[in-house]
């Protein structure tokens, strides 16, 4: 239970630093009015109400959702899914503005983004929302020229962006299942992270967003997975304790 767990950070110095300061840096770029509004989007009908059988449309409906979810026009944004068997063609592709791995990827051409998703993460309802808001973070920050593209923590600032906008509880959850698609391709399997946040990242960015807002024991913290969770409750305990962190509150309790 809560009260177990020691007043600890969940991750080590050098991450818990990255994360505060690209916080804040979030906090500065989008707003601090951006990060109070935004509301925090839930595995619930209520805010996904569509059926996800794995079907092409089910999956765009989904699209759309998490587009204005994130403040995107869902028409500038094209869905492309990705298929094992265009895996080779996929990798030998030279696209100067994909960002990403090729399951996942971000792309411009002309005035219109392109994100690619892994079709068979598609019947997994979690699964494909982290993956579409993920790449939906490289249109806001690469595609807006808040960000460049060469930047070497370009995936996790991607991550971390769908804390900040609400969409936290699905890329966490999903932080396991998403790496291990996207190393499938490399030896290694799927404990080969180049990049992408980890759940204790998750866990410590979750904190600190509810840190910011002033919202302590948010209830929606039921749906984290269990080891999410965990994470979250340790750096929520961490800050509450010790008050050692760079993120300011922005809102009263």
């Amino acid at each position: 239970m809560s009260w177990f767990i020691a007043a600890k950070c969940p991750v080590d110095a050098e991450t818990k630093e990255w994360l505060e300061e690209s916080f804040n840096w979030l906090i500065d770029e989008m707003s601090a009015e951006t990060l109070l509004a935004n509301e925090v989007i839930l595995p619930t009908a209520e805010y996904f109400p569509d059926p996800l059988t794995g079907k092409p449309g089910d999956v765009r409906r989904i699209h759309e959702r998490v587009c204005r979810y994130m403040d995107i026009e869902p028409k500038e944004v094209d869905l492309q899914l990705y298929s094992k068997a265009m895996e080779d063609q996929v990798r030998r592709s030279k696209m100067p503005e994909q960002v990403g791995h090729p399951q996942f990827a971000y792309k411009k051409q002309k005035d219109k983004y392109s994100i690619r998703v892994e079709a068979k993460q598609a019947a997994k309802a979690e699964s494909v929302v982290a993956a579409i808001s993920h790449e939906l973070g490289h249109v806001i920050l690469i595609g807006e020229n808040r960000l460049d593209r060469t930047r070497p923590d370009h995936e996790e600032m991607a991550d971390l962006l769908t804390v900040f906008y609400g969409l936290g509880v699905f890329t966490a959850n999903s932080a396991v299942d998403l790496a291990s698609a996207r190393n499938a391709i490399y030896e290694g399997g799927p404990h080969l992270r180049a990049g992408y946040m980890t759940e204790e990242m998750y866990g410590y960015a979750l904190a600190l967003f509810v840190h910011a807002r002033g919202e302590d024991k948010p209830k929606w913290a039921r749906h984290l997975h269990v080891n999410v969770r965990h994470y979250f409750k340790q750096g929520l305990k961490f800050l509450a304790k010790t008050g050692d962190t760079k993120v300011k509150r922005l809102a009263a309790e």
